[in-house]
């Protein structure tokens, strides 16, 4: 009689946690969006410049919140290590190819978009020049254009280097109520260098402030170009210099480098010309802290990254490539990514 009620007993309990069993939701432990099997491949023109360096570290802070794979890649520059390594990244097949092309001219990106179309992985190509998309962009259904405002960014240079001539003894030193500058450019038929450069110089001279260009030079986005290059015209330009502008934080840091040479803009004397650039790193903003750099403009190069990502999912996906964004497609047919970049000055100054 006790082996039965044991084993009733036994039953009983069996039925129970079955009940419970049944009746509890089930918690499962995943990726939080499933993506941790899409591979994406960036390519950019160099990753030693200030801006790619840091466009390179957000990719990967990607990686980790959405859970995919990202792999970045540098061109040095040359076109050739660039057709290399698309090459390899089409024979690895990634699901979605990022890149930013060393040539952007039109035969360059008419040949590009094929090699990419021939293995059906959607591409996202950036800072591509209107003109160029327009001819295009019916070669791949599966391309997107995206282009960052570079036109906002090149604005609130203006308005920085507009902010700072209220100060007057700073930066008009002969008194003639024209600022006289030297421009430190990207390369030359670089759309993001072109609009910085045209929309910073509006800005003053809507400001009411008159220009005069001393003398300018396309580089291809490296320090040590600007560098070498303000140290051969600062002793003929020296006593006319009023402000260098630059199209990006490194530049900026080579022009100061060049003009330490000449012992100014050390922090510690009064022989200074006023730099500017364009990024936001920090390198620049501590150097912009010890009063050595005027200022910069900061990128929200997050935000950046993120909208390459939003889009390249919905290419992926093969549905609209600005679907469930707030981003919009242009009349050329590029995705323009609004930023709000910032002033970022020294306060002493």
């Amino acid at each position: 009689m006790k082996i039965l009620r044991q084993i009733i007993k036994s039953i009983l309990a069996m039925l129970i946690f079955l009940a419970l069993i049944i009746n509890t939701p089930i918690k499962t432990f995943s990726s939080t969006n499933g993506n941790s099997s899409f591979k994406f491949a960036v390519m950019l023109a160099d990753l030693n410049g200030d801006i790619n360096t840091e466009l390179k570290n957000e990719f990967e802070n990607l990686q980790k919140e959405k859970q995919i794979k990202v792999s970045v890649y540098g061109s040095q520059n040359n076109v050739s290590i660039q057709d290399e390594i698309l090459d390899s990244l089409l024979k690895s097949k990634p699901d979605l190819i990022i890149a930013r092309l060393i040539d952007a001219r039109e035969e360059a990106v008419r040949n590009f978009i094929p090699k990419v179309k021939s293995q059906n992985i959607p591409l996202i190509l950036f800072d591509i020049e209107p003109e160029v998309v327009k001819k295009v962009s019916n070669l791949y259904s599966k391309v997107a254009f995206i282009s960052s405002d570079s036109k906002k960014a090149g604005e609130v240079q203006g308005e920085l280097i507009r902010d700072l001539w209220m100060n007057k003894s700073i930066i008009d030193k002969n008194g003639d109520g024209i600022l006289q500058y030297v421009l430190v450019s990207g390369p030359l038929r670089d759309l993001i260098s072109n609009q910085r450069t045209q929309c910073a110089i509006s800005a003053i001279e809507n400001s009411g402030i008159k220009t005069e260009k001393l003398i300018s030079l396309n580089t291809d986005w490296s320090k040590e170009v600007a560098k070498s290059f303000v140290e051969n015209i600062f002793l003929t330009y020296s006593n006319k210099i009023e402000a260098i502008i630059t199209n990006s934080d490194d530049l900026a840091i080579g022009s100061v480098e060049a003009l330490q040479k000449y012992g100014y803009n050390t922090g510690k004397n009064s022989n200074f010309i006023p730099v500017f650039g364009v990024g936001g790193i920090p390198e620049a903003k501590e150097l912009i802290d010890k009063g050595i750099i005027s200022g910069t403009v900061i990128l929200d190069l997050k935000e950046l990254a993120n909208d390459f990502y939003a889009v390249g999912m919905n290419l992926v996906k093969n549905v609209s490539p600005t679907e469930n964004t707030n981003l919009k497609i242009d009349n050329n047919g590029i995705i323009i990514i609004l930023q709000n970049p910032k002033k970022y000055i020294n306060k002493v100054i």
